[in-house]
């Protein structure tokens, strides 16, 4: 009798994906956000690299967020990305989106 595993049921979904987290650093520590990230791509290259290269797998991204500094005694805010970080993730295919919060009420 045939095995079931590796059957599909039920529906068929055109979109899927996954997330992880790859840092602990407070959304203000940026820069130690990016270390965390650059140590995973180390960690996992071969991993990431057939990920990145299967058929049908159209976007993988690293979203790195982090919070609004802007206040009366600070005019101007830009987060640094390193050249190794940006080689290694470049090699791997995947983009970076940077999403920005404002303060909690609590930070403020």
């Amino acid at each position: 009798m045939p095995s079931e595993l590796g059957k599909r049921k039920g529906r068929f979904f055109e979109d899927s994906g996954f997330s992880v987290d790859i840092s602990d650093e407070d959304w203000n520590d940026i820069s130690n956000q990016i270390v965390d990230a650059e140590n995973f791509l180390n960690e996992n290259f071969n991993e990431l690299n057939r990920l990145s290269e299967t058929p049908n797998v159209e976007d993988i991204r690293f979203d790195f967020p982090y919070s609004l500094r802007l206040n009366e005694n600070i005019f101007t805010q830009s987060e640094y990305i390193p050249p190794s970080f940006l080689k290694i993730i470049g090699r791997l295919n995947i983009g970076i989106e940077m999403s920005l919060y404002p303060l909690s009420k609590d930070e403020e």
